[in-house]
């Protein structure tokens, strides 16, 4: 997955104030590769608001657990009792593909 802090570039630009200028820096996230493994929890805690505000638009509107329409007032047809706090915390750990 593309490292969310050097968008991939494998550095990140910062001011340096002693120098005054503009410096490129080896990405700490990804060391340099611009690619990370992440969890779902800490692909979450990357998001800007408009991928935030998706995310939340899709897993309202469909489980993520099942797939099951969120707006449908049906049983899981799994049997699964969807986003109760133990599905959610096992999805959080698990590696995030985009």
């Amino acid at each position: 997955m593309k490292c969310p802090k050097c968008n991939g570039r494998g550095k990140t630009t910062e001011y340096d104030g002693l120098r005054k200028f503009w410096c490129d820096y080896k990405c700490e996230m990804c060391n340099g590769t611009g690619e990370v493994d992440m969890t779902n929890e800490e692909w979450l805690r990357s998001c800007d608001t408009e991928q935030l505000a998706e995310f939340l638009h899709k897993t309202t509107i469909a489980c993520f657990v099942c797939g099951m329409d969120g707006l449908d007032e049906k049983r899981c047809p799994f049997g699964l009792e969807c986003a109760g706090p133990k599905d959610i915390l096992k999805w959080l750990k698990q590696k995030h593909n985009e």
